[in-house]
């Protein structure tokens, strides 16, 4: 007979039980879903579509309308936003800042600049701030 106590580390603490071999992956962290990047004037938009749970919170906060839900779904079964402007794009970020799963995130083009730099001497240097 088995000992039920095997089951147990030392402290009295269930072990973990071992992932049956025919169960899917975990999904929490987007591990199986891939990346959809979108070129923006900017830089590009990143999206983690295993992360996504179709909250609409990027859509809702950009205040250009870039985003879109779409009729794709991620492998949860969640709608995940789509680019339908990405023109108008201007980097603010709120699409990550109010995202709770870190869904999307902004990767800026090199070479633009997004400096707090100006432009205002005669001969055309720029002067931080």
């Amino acid at each position: 007979m088995a000992d039920k106590d095997s089951d147990k580390t030392s402290d009295g603490v269930s072990k973990k039980p071992e992932p049956n071999p025919v169960d899917p992956p975990d999904q929490s962290a987007g591990e199986t879903d891939s990346q959809i990047i979108v070129k923006a004037a900017k830089g590009d938009l990143v999206l983690i579509k295993g992360r996504c749970k179709s909250c609409g919170f990027c859509v809702e906060f950009c205040p250009k309308k870039v985003l879109e839900l779409s009729s794709e779904y991620n492998a949860k079964g969640y709608r995940i936003p789509q680019a339908k402007n990405p023109d108008k794009c201007i980097f603010c970020g709120f699409c990550t800042m109010y995202c709770p799963d870190f869904a999307i995130y902004q990767l800026s083009d090199e070479n633009t600049e997004l400096s707090d730099e100006k432009s205002d001497q005669p001969d055309g240097k720029s002067v931080k701030k």
